[in-house]
């Protein structure tokens, strides 16, 4: 397999999970074929020649690869009745086998177990698209970042589309529970993530793009696409009524604008972060003021036990009751429900804390806790070097650092990470950053080929 066939299999495998990957249920069809694809993909990523430089910068996702499936194995081995019983959280269970005059048999350690074996493959999506993207070349993170730029556009472009037509039910995959905000999501919230992710890394292939391009008239076609699609993406945002994304929009498009500025002195990335503060400040009171907008920014924080502050008490007072071990990757929705309060449970179902980090804590207790700090250690070294100015500038390292901090605050009233979209928009950040020289991609693409195109022609003309 040639070089090219090989990069158009990891694209076609990052938009796979893309188009498939907008819910949570990993029992559903398409999380198997994601899954599947995602073990195709290590496969290829892990075929191609070794660069020795490159693959150093993979040690900190192999380490956790490995430490994933040392807690696998953890979780998942079984323990004698006597070592069992006397863990937190357990003595539920163990009061239940002695009313029953049953011996308990080996059990191990989640209380979950094929849940717990579910959540390790869905990681697959995320570790394949690190090292793809890793292995794949510069190349191919540019056709990454185009197809999520793309994807996101489209999403929004759908969900416009349904709400202009009266708010059909999308056909997904999804069934009766997606809303047409939701575009290739079966959660609006998680689309609106994509929608400002999208924005950033569209900030981010604009600044490359123009650095790229030399013809005035192919500069003015890009001024034209970048600036139809971001006002597109500001008014679904806004459209979605997502506090969320009311709440982070400013500060994106604020933030996009330094990307696209990378170092410049001129006023046109501001000028066009205010000409987007302005589209959305119009799409907002259009959309306050239309009788078909319901519920706009409404939230069900009112709503006794069914908010997202009730969420995260539960899930921490669960917590604290199976520390230091949790009750196991993938367990939540089979434990949270004993901590909800009887007289104020509904039909409504919780499968998630809305708070990623409460539910890790909830799940995977001092183990997870202790992965999750050293993760952000190494985000916030990478997030430094990225904006320092020491290094040589890049608009795309930057969009990535800004992308995976978004998606980061949105997991601490949600849980975007729990779809194989954001997740791979999350990896493919995370790629970006923890290449040798993150800050330098933009530079190596836009002048290398031509610093060399101008050696070859002055040897020619003194020749």
């Amino acid at each position: 397999m040639n070089r090219n066939s090989q990069l158009g299999l990891m694209a076609l495998f990052v938009v796979a999970c893309m188009l498939l990957g907008g819910a949570t249920r990993l029992s559903t069809i398409p999380w198997l074929i994601i899954e599947i694809v995602s073990i195709g993909a290590l496969a290829i990523a892990f075929a191609r020649p070794h660069n020795v430089r490159m693959i150093s910068k993979e040690r900190w996702a192999r380490r956790l690869a490995t430490a994933l499936a040392i807690l696998l194995i953890v979780y998942l081995a079984p323990l004698p009745p006597s070592i069992w019983g006397i863990l937190p959280g357990r003595g539920g269970a163990t009061k239940t086998y002695a009313l029953l005059n049953i011996s308990p048999p080996w059990l191990p350690i989640s209380m979950t177990p094929a849940a717990t074996l579910s959540s390790a493959l869905a990681t697959l999506p995320f570790f394949a698209t690190f090292f793809t993207i890793i292995r794949g070349g510069h190349r191919f993170i540019i056709a990454t970042a185009i197809a999520i730029v793309s994807v996101g556009l489209l999403s929004a472009i759908y969900a416009l589309l349904e709400l202009m037509t009266g708010g059909r039910k999308n056909p997904r995959f999804y069934g009766e529970g997606s809303s047409p905000e939701g575009g290739f999501f079966a959660n609006s919230n998680h689309n609106v993530t994509l929608m400002l992710v999208a924005l950033i890394l569209a900030a981010g292939l604009f600044a490359w793009l123009r650095v790229e391009s030399r013809d005035k008239s192919v500069r003015g076609g890009i001024y034209s696409v970048f600036g139809l699609a971001g006002s597109t993406l500001i008014l679904a945002i806004v459209l979605n009524g997502s506090v969320f994304g009311l709440l982070l929009l400013l500060p994106v498009l604020l933030a996009s604008a330094l990307i696209v500025r990378n170092g410049e002195a001129s006023a046109k990335p501001l000028l066009v972060a205010l000409g987007g503060v302005a589209v959305a400040l119009v799409a907002g009171v259009l959309a306050l003021t239309s009788p078909k907008v319901e519920d706009f920014a409404q939230t069900k924080r009112s709503v006794p036990g069914l908010n997202r502050v009730a969420f995260a008490e539960n899930t921490l007072r669960g917590a604290a009751d199976f520390l230091p071990l949790g009750s196991g990757p993938g367990s939540f929705q089979t434990i949270y429900p004993s901590y909800e309060t009887p007289s104020i449970v509904t039909d409504v179902f919780v499968n998630h804390a809305h708070n990623d980090y409460a539910e890790l804590v909830f799940e995977t207790g001092l183990a997870g806790s202790t992965l999750l700090v050293a993760f952000l250690a190494w985000w916030v070294f990478r997030f430094r070097e990225a904006w320092s100015r020491k290094m040589p500038r890049s608009a795309l390292s930057r969009a990535a650092s800004i992308s995976t901090a978004l998606i980061m605050i949105h997991s601490m009233v949600d849980y975007p990470l729990r779809t194989a979209t954001i997740m791979v928009v999350f990896a493919f950040c995370c790629g970006i950053l923890a290449l040798p020289q993150a800050a330098d991609i933009n530079l190596r693409l836009s002048e290398g080929p031509i610093r060399a195109h101008r050696r070859r022609r002055t040897r020619h003309i003194s020749a």
